[in-house]
């Protein structure tokens, strides 16, 4: 049996594409859950006009080699997505570490206060 290949970029251009749309209550919104007809999982839910939503890794139409790359490329972005989240608990924490001192120095401050107003 012969074997067609697809060069596909999104699954958009893929005759296993199924969209259903579901029910929204705002008639402006147009979302479209995206279902693969060769494996009948999900591909994405809620997708609107404008998102870019790559091929996952799970295609039974990727090769090998593409598998590999969604995957490597789905590591990566995970990796950067911790490292940001990383800084973002770090910045977060040293703010935290700020106000708690600016917090035991408001408290000295009204101790002394207290303490001049109580001698007079």
């Amino acid at each position: 049996m012969p074997k067609i290949q697809l060069d596909i970029a999104s699954c958009e251009e893929c005759p296993h594409l199924n969209k259903k749309n579901p029910c929204s209550s705002d008639g402006w919104d147009r979302m479209i859950d995206w279902f693969c007809d060769k494996t009948g999982q999900k591909i994405a839910g809620a997708v609107e006009w404008h998102d870019n939503i790559s091929i996952p890794p799970w295609c039974p139409l990727l090769s090998n080699d593409e598998r590999k790359k969604t995957i490597n490329t789905i590591i990566e972005e995970k990796k950067i997505s911790l490292n940001a989240c990383k800084k973002h608990k770090e910045k977060l924490s040293n703010d935290i570490a700020a106000r708690e001192q600016e917090i035991e120095r408001l408290n000295q401050e009204i101790e002394e206060l207290s303490k001049k107003v109580g001698d007079k």
